[in-house]
């Protein structure tokens, strides 16, 4: 959340730094899970659902496990259970979050690059999530990806890797970065920031936010210059 509030004051308060930037539309959604945010700060850090009620009394859904996109392929009880971190939900967009994010994301069927900022990492994720087969664009979307981790060289001399999911964790589904994929989204990337913890010190929301711009921007630079060199 902390990238995404310095990438939106920058841009309003400091535009005229950024002129690459003023070349396009932005779309920012700073907090998709507001209610799961709040409890992690009050309660659990590490907490990821958001705080909906389930029937067996338990609480949260996991919003990254409740797109509808190879939403029932987990059979892990981390998918299933309701205590689970990635509980998937009772069905694909069960939650008002998701389903908010469902109706940005196909009422503007213009856009060419959605970045999915989220977790632990230093890592520049491509879809699929579920599987590890290519997808069609990926010599595009790699070139997108890569332009983004030189600009965070540059920025912050942190070395970030590209890959898909399956490459360093189990397979997930139900993904908003798949389902951005599924739907025709040109370019759908994951950005991972953090390095090893949920936990962040004040004197780093600055550099991430610093870092996270610079990325955001190289990608979408770069994806004007493949489609339109």
């Amino acid at each position: 959340m902390t990238s995404s509030i310095y990438i939106i004051h920058e841009l309003i308060r400091s535009s005229a730094r950024y002129p690459d930037a003023n070349k396009f539309q932005w779309i920012i959604v700073p907090m998709p899970n507001p209610d799961g945010y709040e409890y992690s700060r009050q309660h659990n850090r590490n907490w990821m659902k958001n705080r909906s009620p389930q029937q067996d009394g338990n609480i949260g859904v996991c919003l990254d496990t409740n797109f509808d996109v190879q939403w029932g392929g987990g059979i892990s009880d981390t998918f299933i259970k309701t205590t689970g971190s990635w509980y998937r939900g009772p069905a694909p967009f069960s939650e008002p979050e998701t389903r908010a994010i469902k109706e940005l994301m196909e009422s503007h069927t213009n856009v060419t690059l959605l970045i999915h900022l989220q977790g632990i990492g230093r890592l520049i994720f491509t879809p699929w999530a579920y599987k590890d087969d290519p997808i069609p664009n990926i010599d595009l979307v790699h070139a997108v990806a890569n332009a983004g981790r030189n600009a965070i060289m540059q920025e912050s001399q942190h070395e970030f890797d590209i890959g898909i999911l399956s490459d360093y964790a189990p397979f997930q589904y139900g993904t908003c970065v798949d389902y951005c994929n599924l739907i025709g989204i040109s370019v759908c990337l994951s950005l991972r920031q953090l390095d090893g913890t949920y936990e962040m010190m004040t004197d780093e929301i600055i550099p991430l936010g610093q870092e996270a711009l610079a990325a955001i921007q190289a990608m979408a630079i770069e994806f004007n210059w493949q489609q339109w060199p």
